[in-house]
């Protein structure tokens, strides 16, 4: 936050934008994950593959957006174009 001050940003509006932030990689997560693993609406409740395969799809995403971070935050190009991270 100290370095949002100098570079004479406002830490309310930095603090806005982590969170929209955060909120929009929840819902494309939550989106992407929940059409790949769940095709069914029989039940209430996630069965055993489903319920594994949200746990893989969520481990991955946010594998993939953790790297992307970590390349940002180096300064190296992106690997490819295309958005969001995409899940296998």
């Amino acid at each position: 936050m100290a370095s949002a001050l100098a570079a004479g940003v406002n830490p309310v509006d930095l603090a806005r934008r982590e969170m929209s932030f955060y909120a929009d990689l929840f819902q494309k997560m939550t989106d992407s994950c929940f059409r790949k693993c769940v095709t069914r609406y029989h039940d209430g409740e996630l069965q055993t593959g489903e319920g594994v395969c949200v746990d893989r799809c969520v481990f991955k995403y946010m594998g993939a957006v953790q790297r992307i971070g970590e390349l940002l935050q180096e300064g190296q190009p992106m690997p490819a174009a295309g958005g969001a991270p995409s899940v296998q």
